[in-house]
């Protein structure tokens, strides 16, 4: 049997008071539904927030709430970019790939996102072909 994976890792410039800050809000708020955990980690990393999986099952909505929220309160502002990496414990067609969020810290929301089995069949379609010669 094979296990699927999404792993990621990046840091959320801020200065450090306010990654702290940040760092005990999500503890509070997993004291009060430990479900929420949304499989990700987060510590202060001198002056940023370090964001990364934790077993490599990340919500990437969750994620992405956790980082408009604090740049919410931080106010922090410009173009924030999670990239991300899904990876299979077997080779399994299909089973590799990636992709992006881009995030507007001014305007609180996803200003696009990408994967990579999407980008390809958009590459693919630009070119007049309806699927890849070596199909997933």
């Amino acid at each position: 049997m094979a296990d699927y994976f999404t792993h990621f890792s990046c840091l959320l410039p801020m200065p450090a008071d306010d990654a702290e800050a940040c760092v005990r809000q999500r503890h509070a708020d997993l004291a009060l539904d430990p479900d929420a955990a949304g499989g990700f980690e987060v510590s202060v990393d001198r002056d940023a927030l370090w964001l990364r999986d934790c077993n490599g099952h990340v919500d990437l909505d969750a994620l992405v709430n956790f980082i408009i929220g604090c740049g919410r309160v931080c106010g922090l502002s410009g173009l924030f970019v999670i990239e991300y990496a899904q990876t299979c414990s077997r080779p399994r067609p299909g089973a590799f790939g990636g992709g992006a969020v881009v995030i507007d810290l001014d305007a609180c929301e996803v200003v696009e996102e990408m994967g990579t089995g999407i980008w390809s069949e958009e590459v693919i379609a630009r070119h007049g072909q309806t699927a890849p010669l070596l199909a997933a």
